[in-house]
């Protein structure tokens, strides 16, 4: 109570003292998509200031630590370290194209503890197949993938209203896919979401006016100028008529599976890291025209 109390009465700190290190957030996050070895992490420790990485008791698991400087008080440190958080891991997901999330669905084959065959003692095994898992690409997460992080990490920071409530919806949408399960499947939901967040990221950035007679052309001409396969593009078309139809008519045209809920998050992660990269270039060409 005595340190509460001092604290709820602190000046914070202005200046050079103001950004010195005053508390730690630690968060825990699990990784479905990518395997965590802590030597990727040399890079980034050292280049970023604030947010230190490392691997946790698995190779699926990422610790994430917040240093909050000494500018921030304790009645504020919540709400700062939230939206730091959600940030960061928006741009994680974003940025790797995975799935990184505070815990992932454990019931997505079976309802029970385990099944007995009384007659002939012995244990069964029956599974739901296929179970409720994406098939993400075994792969590591690395430092050319950190990097990335960093850069749509600072996208995503100086975003304006419009344009965070397109990734704040994207990253509500990724809580639905971690709670997606045998006792409630959201695949058309979070197919929805994903693609309205899509919809809504384009109009906030300005690359489509918000009518429906030109979403599907808008759309798919961002990806098509990218340049992205034909194969690609006829993808995303396919999915903007789906879910047009979806909302339009409260059911799909089509069973959607956690494949197509994949592919959906992932169309949204490649628009993003376009812009992104290209927000960076013309950041670094702008500093490069002031010196």
């Amino acid at each position: 109570m005595e340190l509460t109390n001092l604290e709820m009465k602190r000046v914070p700190d202005q200046g050079k003292e103001g950004w010195e290190d005053k508390f730690e957030i630690k968060i825990r996050l699990k990784a479905w998509s990518h395997s965590i070895r802590q030597n990727q992490f040399k890079e980034w420790n050292a280049g970023i200031e604030k947010i230190k990485l490392a691997s946790g008791g698995n190779r699926n698991e990422l610790v994430v630590t917040l240093l909050v400087p000494r500018r921030v008080v304790i009645q504020d440190l919540w709400n700062m370290g939230w939206q730091n958080t959600y940030v960061f891991v928006t741009a994680l997901n974003i940025a790797t194209m995975g799935f990184f999330w505070w815990y992932t669905p454990e019931y997505i084959s079976r309802y029970f503890e385990k099944i007995h065959d009384i007659e002939h003692e012995s244990e069964i095994v029956v599974d739901r197949t296929p179970m409720l898992k994406i098939v993400w690409p075994n792969q590591a997460l690395k430092a050319p993938d950190l990097n990335n992080v960093a850069i749509v990490y600072s996208f995503i920071a100086q975003a304006n209203q419009q344009q965070f409530e397109s990734t704040h919806r994207y990253f509500r949408t990724l809580g639905l896919m971690a709670k997606n399960d045998i006792f409630y499947q959201f695949e058309p939901n979070i197919f929805i979401e994903f693609m309205s967040a899509l919809k809504d990221a384009m109009q906030a950035y300005g690359d489509w006016d918000g009518k429906s007679e030109t979403a599907e052309a808008s759309i798919t001409g961002f990806f098509d100028a990218v340049p992205a396969s034909q194969e690609y593009i006829e993808m995303v078309r396919e999915f903007l008529h789906i879910v047009d139809y979806m909302i339009a008519n409260k059911n799909s045209s089509r069973a959607i599976t956690l494949d197509d809920v994949a592919k959906a998050k992932l169309i949204f992660d490649a628009y993003i890291r376009v812009k992104a990269q290209h927000w960076y270039m013309d950041e670094v060409a702008r500093h490069r025209q002031e010196k």
